[in-house]
């Protein structure tokens, strides 16, 4: 058996919003309902196997390893199986999926989708724009490609349960929370600060960066998903202080078109302190709300 598969970065918010702008209304899924988009998803199920491919025993170990990640690290993977697609675009499908279950944590977005649908033999991994630092394309078509190969053996579990073992070990692997909400905190850590995230609140920098106001030199990196911009700001001792800005390339038409004007906050990961060294996870917009 020959299965279609296609990894891609999706960006999560509150709101409904697709990294291909989908809006569409969803089927309802027959075994186990998604919320609809004006809800907000307080516990996921971790396992939606609308197609039957496992076990009880087996949905049951799959949930509790996905659980378990979430709790210890906030990152958050979905398994959602359907029997077919009844004509409906597989990418576009699994899109609306991980937006209605909101999958990964607002703004910082560590959230994955394993997507399959058995009668198409389509396998989909979406993977949150904060997360895909950790999975990038290379990884991400190393595990698609393992996922087929166990479901040409219509080996379903073993697919999934190797594949979820790679991505756990990848999100496992760095700290989600939010340390730092300025420079001036992340210089005082010094080397300590590498690793960690900070919100940029700097009206001056989210302005520049998106567009707004100013103008944002980008480093074009070549065919890699990845783009860089440089930027130089006043710090509080009055001193000029440079950062360069990393991108997943993917993000940048959300912060400079659909979004620009309206971005109140970037979310970054601190890769290198002195020059600062930031990389982009995610960002929040005007009206967007932040979780309690």
């Amino acid at each position: 058996m020959k299965y279609t598969i296609q990894y891609q970065l999706f960006l999560l918010f509150l709101v409904t919003l697709s990294i291909l702008g989908c809006k569409e209304e969803r089927k309802t899924a027959k075994k186990e309902e998604v919320v609809s988009e004006k809800k907000v998803v307080s516990r996921l199920s971790y396992v939606y196997d609308n197609a039957g491919l496992f076990s009880e025993n087996q949905r049951d170990s799959i949930r509790s390893l996905l659980e378990g990640l979430d709790q210890k690290t906030t990152a958050q993977i979905v398994v959602y199986t359907v029997s077919k697609l009844n004509g409906e675009d597989p990418s576009a499908y699994a899109n609306k999926i991980v937006n209605e279950l909101n999958v990964g944590r607002l703004f910082i977005n560590n959230g994955a989708l394993i997507f399959i649908a058995l009668e198409d033999k389509s396998i989909q991994l979406k993977i949150g724009t904060g997360l895909k630092w950790q999975i990038n394309n290379e990884k991400a078509g190393a595990i698609v490609n393992q996922i087929g190969a166990y479901f040409g053996q219509q080996d379903y579990y073993g697919g999934i349960h190797n594949a979820l073992k790679t991505l756990i070990e990848e999100s496992s692997g760095v700290d989600w929370e939010i340390f730092y909400t300025s420079f001036a905190q992340m210089e005082n850590d010094g080397q300590n600060a590498v690793g960690k995230i900070m919100v940029l609140e700097d009206r001056r920098i989210i302005d520049v960066i998106s567009g707004v106001s100013g103008s944002a030199h980008f480093e074009d990196t070549g065919p890699t998903e990845f783009a860089e911009g440089i930027y130089t700001i006043s710090t509080m001792s009055k001193t000029n202080t440079s950062f360069l800005l990393k991108y997943n390339r993917d993000i940048i038409p959300l912060l400079r078109e659909k979004n620009k004007g309206q971005i109140v906050r970037l979310y970054a990961r601190v890769t290198m302190v002195h020059p600062f060294e930031l990389r982009v996870l995610g960002f929040q917009r005007k009206g967007d709300i932040a979780e309690v």
